[in-house]
């Protein structure tokens, strides 16, 4: 049986499209995995691949059983990293401090919180989304929560309260 010239082109361009629909379904089911940048935070994209850091983002990192936030963690390895950190992050530098009070801060279990309100416009009012901040002077790290609400913060400041004090 001889088959016709038409019909081979048919099934040639309907295999082409099937090819082209299969590669955009797995375009758009695995976006976050071509390009990567919109699933991570600025500070992520920023700090990731600089010499001397360690950088990792944890995106909806579970608090407790309600509460999520995205958190980015950079730690220094070395000091002069960790005095670029605390400088970018308006973070005082151990030597800017008195010798007696910086004894408290290097003990291993200390940790600081800075809180960052940027206010954003709702149809209610002003409502503050907050950026946390917490670092460690002896371990040369910060953990930095992302644009959180009242009831995120709370969360956050009362899980490192009690694991700082246990």
């Amino acid at each position: 049986m001889n088959v016709p010239k038409n019909i081979k082109r048919f099934w040639m361009w309907v295999g082409i499209a099937l090819l082209v629909e299969l590669a955009a379904f797995t375009l758009w089911k695995r976006w976050y995995w071509f390009f990567p940048t919109h699933a991570v935070s600025e500070v992520y994209t920023r700090y990731a691949g600089t010499d001397g850091l360690n950088v990792v983002f944890f995106k909806d990192y579970r608090v407790n059983d309600t509460v999520f936030v995205d958190v980015t963690l950079l730690e220094a390895r070395d000091t002069t990293a960790w005095e670029e950190l605390c400088k970018d992050f308006d973070i005082a530098s151990i030597t800017q401090f008195p010798v007696e009070f910086r004894e408290s801060l290097t003990a291993s279990n200390s940790y600081s919180l800075r809180v960052i309100k940027d206010s954003t416009d709702t149809d209610c009012g002003v409502e503050y989304s907050r950026n946390v901040i917490i670092f460690s002077y002896p371990k040369m790290s910060m953990c930095i929560f992302h644009n959180m609400n009242y009831k995120q913060y709370n969360a956050i400041v009362d899980k490192n309260v009690k694991n700082i004090s246990n």
